[in-house]
């Protein structure tokens, strides 16, 4: 029978499982309320569900708005739900005690009820039906207060076997977190040898040239809505939503699929390509010019409106890995984006910035001393890849009662 709930099981509503909290944001015009270290989470500072690993927000709260506003903090393990505007669904476990804005609703959980993380699992298993019920079709989604509070999920009776589901699958992204804190250490590496190499030591015998001279730029199809499908398929649109604020790529979330790819093969992205974002919504631009590579997987990958494929020399492509993700050149593209609501780079930003360019003798000897490096990275990507993978395959069979722990 569809929809049976399994034994020792019960229905219960989110706001009976502790207390659903509505952000606020303080006054801009007190500044000592934003001099703190408390974060202010919003959703610009969600990009995929494992932000619980390593958000940084882009704001952060002072002491006296925390004093001020007792009711609005949450707490380590909150599960924060985007309810109002293009974003709604998106959703994330605060690190830490935070406060979040007016478009948050969080379920801070009484955990005599249940489990923290369990109720973070199952929301992120239920997001999109969430939102396809309460948000979806409307002209400006929103899920209310009092809606969000009334929503019912199927919970085990038992709280001890909610830790025990979440232990699993907290499992995986606890692994998944080290990983990345080993690939941006390697990162960190690569990037303080390039510096040492190009920056501290630069010839001066060094042709200068503009990117322009070693570089070209291929932008993306503009697909339409129409032409995504909520089914996962093995064609995915390399979009805004799949860089990361660190650089690279992630698929894990915000992830769209193509139904039909007849007519596009011309933006067919190859393993190991390279592509930039050139636009950006955050409020700091910490999006912009950011660039990875495209996974060596079963996937096929196709270009979006507004990302660009770089077309350059291979004895360039670490030399320009390194550039790209470094301070000095995002300063560079957030200086030259024009800026409205949203930041958009233009192809001759990036031909017109200028380098050194190495000799070859030079940048063969960088290459043999990065590419292990950056083949450890990827291969640590890889292996993130399939834990995500083996996750969410283990997520609905232990939501629903089908494995039993």
């Amino acid at each position: 029978m569809q929809n049976q709930i399994p034994k020792n099981w019960q229905k219960i509503k989110l706001g009976d499982l502790g207390k659903v909290v509505t952000g606020k944001t303080p006054p801009t015009s007190q500044k000592d309320y934003f001099e703190g270290k408390i974060p202010f989470i919003t959703p610009s500072d969600i990009t995929d569900f494992d932000v619980r690993y390593g958000y940084s927000t882009e704001r952060f709260i002072s002491e006296k708005w925390a004093n001020k506003s007792r009711n609005l903090r949450i707490i380590k393990n909150t599960t924060c739900f985007v309810c109002i505007g293009s974003t709604i669904g998106k959703m994330c476990l605060a690190k830490q005690d935070s406060f979040t804005n007016q478009q948050i609703n969080s379920v801070v959980v009484d955990e005599l009820k249940s489990d923290s993380l369990f109720i973070y699992y199952l929301l992120k298993l239920k997001q999109r039906d969430i939102f396809k019920e309460f948000g979806g079709g409307a002209a400006k989604p929103i899920i209310n207060k009092s809606t969000f509070e009334a929503i019912e999920v199927e919970v085990p009776k038992n709280v001890s076997e909610q830790r025990q589901i979440a232990y699993v699958l907290s499992t995986f992204d606890n692994k998944i977190e080290v990983n990345n804190k080993i690939a941006k250490t390697l990162e960190q590496m690569a990037q303080g040898l390039f510096k040492e190499w190009f920056v501290v030591h630069e010839s001066t015998k060094w042709e200068v040239k503009k990117l322009g001279q070693i570089l070209t730029l291929k932008h993306g199809f503009a697909f339409k809505s129409e032409q995504f499908t909520t089914n996962k398929t093995k064609n995915i649109v390399v979009r805004m939503g799949n860089f990361q604020q660190t650089g690279g790529l992630q698929f894990s979330d915000n992830t769209f699929y193509l139904n039909n790819t007849n007519g596009y093969e011309k933006y067919i992205l190859k393993p190991g390509d390279m592509v930039m974002i050139f636009s950006d919504i955050t409020r700091e631009g910490r999006l912009i010019g950011n660039v990875g590579l495209i996974p060596n997987d079963e996937n096929t990958y196709f270009l979006n409106q507004r990302v660009a494929k770089i077309a350059y020399d291979q004895s360039y492509k670490y030399f320009l890995l390194c550039l790209f993700n470094s301070r000095i050149f995002h300063q560079n593209c957030l200086a030259r984006a024009d800026s409205a609501t949203v930041l958009n780079l233009k192809n001759e930003h990036v031909y017109e910035y200028k380098i050194a360019d190495p000799d070859r003798d030079t940048l063969d000897k960088f290459n043999k001393t990065v590419t292990p490096i950056y083949r450890k990275i990827e291969f640590i990507k890889g292996e993130n890849q399939k834990l995500a993978a083996l996750r969410d395959l283990l997520l609905p069979k232990l939501m629903k009662g089908e494995i039993k722990i």
